[in-house]
């Protein structure tokens, strides 16, 4: 069967799709064995000069490496279903690699120029995360008619608010959770918490 015949079984995925949402399923054994085993043959051979000859090869073709990123990661519908293309790809997102690479985008040794546009990335991956958390815990921060009555203030269990919006799995709020335990404590304080809850300990 041609390649072809193969990319008819695959369809869009739509602007809609997480290539990370089943980034630990057994199915992708393979793609994870082999980068494993493709890193343990690098380690004897030249990988500079690998690297300068698939440039080169790029250059040959009329790519460079932003094109190239950019129509491997769904940038043309007719690669989305591409067999190689699409298994390199899935191969790169299952990978271990891929939240070093991230880091060092983020971080490079020497230029600034990918700080502000991943900056801005993660801003919007982080406010979209917060959004689609907030939206399922709605019901739960709507004050009730009778919350300031006598009844409703007695009825008002802190704790179980807490437990429910910091705990992934009970429809919280885990990454708004995280994050402003984050930013509200230093590397020391967080050294130093003990408590399961430390937001219930006063003083």
């Amino acid at each position: 069967m041609s390649d072809n015949e193969n990319a008819t079984q695959f369809e869009d995925p739509g602007s809609d799709y997480n290539p990370f949402a089943y980034s630990h399923a057994p199915s992708f054994t393979i793609q994870l064995i082999n980068t494993a085993n493709l890193w343990a043959k690098l380690k004897s051979s030249n990988v500079a000069s690998k690297i300068e000859y698939i440039l080169r090869c790029m250059d040959d073709v009329g790519l460079n490496l932003p094109i190239f990123l950019d129509l491997v990661s769904w940038g043309d519908p007719d690669y989305i279903a591409n067999v190689k293309i699409r298994y390199e790809r899935t191969a790169l997102m299952v990978s271990e690699e891929l939240p070093s690479i991230l880091r060092r985008w983020h971080k490079p040794p020497r230029t600034l120029g990918s700080i502000c546009a991943l900056r801005e990335f993660s801003f919007e991956c982080m406010v979209q995360a917060v959004e689609d958390e907030l939206e399922t815990v709605q019901d739960i921060m709507q004050c009730p008619e009778d919350a300031l009555s006598a009844d409703g203030l007695t009825n008002l269990f802190i704790e179980n608010i807490i437990l429910k919006l910091s705990i992934p799995g009970f429809g919280g709020t885990p990454t708004l959770w995280a994050f402003l335990h984050r930013v509200t404590q230093t590397v020391k304080q967080r050294e130093n918490n003990t408590y399961k809850t430390p937001e219930l300990v006063c003083g």
